[in-house]
């Protein structure tokens, strides 16, 4: 646990957004019924929520004062515990955030703190690109191969899961390596070029320059995603759009998040609007209970009394656990994602 005065408050009010829309995305796939369509601006909003944890997630390995990769390890057990107890199925096997950050997390520790941030960035787009050039060559598999715990049937041989273990965790599972990974070495490199961007200095950050270049990068990159967009269907239930992730949904993510990170420091001048925002910055701080929080009530709540085909029915519902959340990470002790120190 942290004190306030050794927080980020930007960063912990963008994870806190974060974790709002991926609280939504992930309430979409049990509370909307299979054949309910899913408004698209709800899609969009939904998809930039891991790459906001995932940039965040590098830059907090940045600002550590000495790598701890095994806080990475934690992560990915935590993701285990959560697909045998919530999901009831065969964990480190379709790989969700959990494992991609934590994963990331124990290959990053060292050199989002030692290397340089070009050799960061460059090897974060390697990542992006890789991610793209797998996608075009037919690797790329939108069916995901999955165990269901049944106590009352066996598991499948080992022989026939190994070969789908690499193949998820690489390519084509929820989070595959190729191109999330490129987002943590990329947030590494994006701390690296804002040194002053500390907790000590919570008036210093990026500038109106910033803003204006990260602005027109957000509409040149949007743009060629927009060009080369089709629509993707629903992958069991979730409707994000990133399935696959493609190199121009990347680039507009990376844009999008460097616009947020300028809109934060402006907030950060307005005390006012600080206050109305302390929710955010409560599940920022508490992000990983919150996500182990939510994930929970949907699965043993939310899905078995609060179905509705009405997307005005399931925003409330949506309010109503983002509440219950908020509430659970301001007076719940609880732990959060990756520490700096």
């Amino acid at each position: 646990m942290h004190s306030a005065q050794n927080r980020i408050v930007q960063y912990d009010m963008l994870r806190g957004l974060a974790i709002s829309l991926m609280l939504m995305a992930n309430s979409a796939a049990s509370v909307l019924i299979a054949d309910a369509p899913h408004p698209f601006l709800m899609r969009l909003a939904g998809s930039f929520a891991a790459p906001i944890f995932m940039l965040l997630a590098g830059m907090m390995l940045a600002l550590a004062k000495r790598p701890k990769p095994s806080r990475g390890l934690f992560i990915m057990i935590v993701g285990g515990l959560i697909d045998m107890a919530v999901w009831q199925s065969l964990p480190f096997l379709t790989f969700d955030v959990l494992y991609t950050i934590g994963l990331a997390i124990i290959v990053t520790a060292y050199p989002a703190r030692y290397f340089s941030a070009t050799a960061l960035a460059l090897t974060g787009f390697a990542l992006l690109l890789c991610g793209q050039l797998l996608q075009w060559g037919g690797l790329y598999h939108f069916e995901l191969f999955s165990v269901g715990l049944n106590f009352d049937q066996p598991l499948p041989p080992v022989r026939e899961i190994l070969p789908h273990i690499p193949q998820q965790l690489f390519i084509d599972g929820w989070f595959p390596v190729f191109p999330w990974l490129g987002f943590v070495w990329l947030g590494a490199a994006l701390q690296r070029s804002l040194p002053s961007f500390a907790p000590e200095v919570q008036g210093a950050g990026v500038s109106w320059r910033w803003g204006r270049y990260s602005t027109l990068l957000l509409l040149a990159s949007s743009g060629y995603w927009a060009m080369t967009f089709n629509l993707p269907a629903m992958r069991d239930g979730y409707s994000e759009l990133f399935y696959p992730p493609g190199l121009g949904y990347c680039l507009t993510a990376i844009s999008a998040f460097c616009v947020l990170l300028f809109v934060m420091q402006w907030l950060m001048r307005h005390p006012r609007i600080l206050i109305l925002l302390s929710p955010l910055v409560w599940m920022g701080r508490r992000s990983l209970w919150v996500y182990v929080f939510h994930v929970a009530l949907i699965r043993y709540w939310l899905s078995k009394c609060c179905v509705t085909p009405d997307p005005v029915k399931f925003l409330w519902v949506v309010l109503m656990l983002w509440t219950l959340s908020a509430w659970s990470a301001r007076y719940l002790p609880a732990f959060s994602f990756p520490s700096r120190r």
